[in-house]
Order: structure tokens, then C-alpha cells, then sequence
């Protein structure tokens, strides 16, 4: 890293500051850099000299201003195709792009609800709903729902809900491969307790997928939704047939 000469301006000396306090991964993704209080103080100057100094990496991509939040270091886009020729989840695509993924359990618990055992065909017994964060190295990039039958539930244990897919859950733990996907993608807005799980404003849209995964009997194993934020794109690609 360069060293400042004293014909450096105040502003530029700021800028590169934060600008290599990103690169060495001092501020990571998604992070709240020092305040312009913070930062004003610690290089002696005015507040309007650290505000163009943010504005300059604003302008760069490199950090977003969030009103009445602060400044963050901008969270790079996460390409993802959906592959609809084959089963495969979505964090094994994650793998193989050269990410690094891991889970935070948020809760499981006991849920009853009316839809969800019309989706999971299931008149009597319990199901329960497992929520827990999805993080790209070590991000939270979506929030995972997933309501659970009892039956398929009790086979769960907590080093698999804090280590594994939920197709590895499937397959490893329970026996029962996923052998189709239905689903649906929509699109909606981010609520406070949303917004805190995933560090975004309340506001922020996000991508949601209602799905159910069946095995090879089409008995349906788990209902859930997954929220992302909108750093996650699905490129895709559409040719005509020669």
C-alpha cells in the first residue's frame, strides 16, 4: 500500500484508506464502515471532507449509503443458474462456482398451518418449520423456511442442520433422495425482522422461491420458501432450435 505524500489531499487520503481497508478485507461485504464522525476525527478534518471522500467510492461501486443507516461496503453479485435438466441444490450450484457456503440455524419449531399441509398432503401428524441462514462466504445471502412432517423431522439432528443441505438432509439422513422440484419465483420486500437476518433495510426487495421437494413416489418431503437478497442474479440463456 502506497503511503500518502503530504501534498496528498485530505479527501483522497480518506478514500484510499477505506479503498484498501476493503481490498485487505478489513471492511468485508456488507459491513458498516466508521462513521463520518468516526472518520472525520481520526483524520482531523471536516465531516464534508470525509462525505466526498465515501461519495468518490459511491461513485466507484465500491460502498452504498444507506439513509439513516450509514455507510457499507457494497456485497458483490452471486451468479447462480438454475439447472432444470437434472436435480441439484441450490448450494451444491454454489460449490461449484467456487463459493464458499454455510448455515445459521435461526429456529425449529412446531407449525401448523392450512396451506402447508395441503402442500405436503398430509391430513394428521406434526410438521414442524426449520428456519436457519443461508451465508456465501460467510454473508447472509437468503433465508430458508422449510416446513418438515414430523415423521421426516425427527430424523434430524442438530450437526446436520447447522452442516448440510437440505438434499444431503434428504439423502444422507433420511433415505429419501429428492427426485423432483416444483416451484414457483416471485418477488417482495424485505420486512424488519427479514431486513435484520439478512442485513438489509426494511424496504430492500428480494427474490422468493416457493417449492416442494418429493421423492421418487411423489411423496411430498419438505415445503418451504427461500428469501434472496438482491445481490443473488439467475443469468440464463434461451436459442433457437436450428
Amino acid at each position: 500500500m502506497a503511503t500518502p505524500s503530504k501534498f496528498t489531499p485530505i479527501y483522497a487520503q480518506i478514500r484510499d484508506f477505506i479503498r484498501n481497508g476493503i481490498e485487505s478485507g478489513t471492511y468485508g461485504a456488507g459491513e458498516r464502515l466508521p462513521s463520518e464522525k468516526e472518520l472525520s476525527a481520526q483524520f482531523k478534518t471536516t465531516r464534508a471532507t470525509v462525505a466526498r471522500a465515501l461519495q468518490e467510492l459511491v461513485f466507484e461501486g465500491a460502498v452504498e449509503r444507506r439513509a439513516g443507516s450509514g455507510t457499507f461496503v457494497v456485497e458483490s453479485n452471486l451468479n447462480i443458474p438454475f439447472e432444470t435438466t437434472r436435480i441439484r441444490s441450490f448450494d451444491e450450484q454454489v460449490a461449484a462456482s467456487g463459493e464458499r457456503i454455510s448455515y445459521q440455524l435461526v429456529s425449529f419449531r412446531i407449525a401448523d398451518e392450512a396451506k402447508v399441509r395441503a402442500a405436503l398432503q398430509q391430513k394428521d401428524g406434526g410438521i414442524y418449520l426449520l428456519e436457519r441462514l443461508r451465508l456465501v462466504n460467510a454473508v447472509p445471502l437468503s433465508l430458508e423456511r422449510r416446513f418438515i412432517p414430523a415423521d421426516i423431522a425427527d430424523q434430524l439432528t442438530v450437526n446436520a442442520l447447522n452442516t448440510l443441505s437440505i438434499h444431503r438432509i434428504l439423502a444422507e439422513v433420511v433415505g429419501q433422495p429428492v427426485a423432483a422440484i416444483e416451484g414457483v419465483i416471485r418477488v417482495g420486500l424485505a420486512g424488519e425482522t427479514m431486513g435484520d437476518l439478512l442485513h438489509v433495510p426494511p424496504g430492500a426487495p428480494l427474490l422468493i422461491r416457493d417449492y416442494t421437494l418429493k421423492n421418487a413416489d411423489g411423496r411430498p418431503l419438505v415445503f418451504g420458501e427461500s428469501f434472496y437478497k438482491e445481490q443473488f442474479q439467475v443469468p440464463y440463456q434461451v436459442r433457437q432450435n436450428e
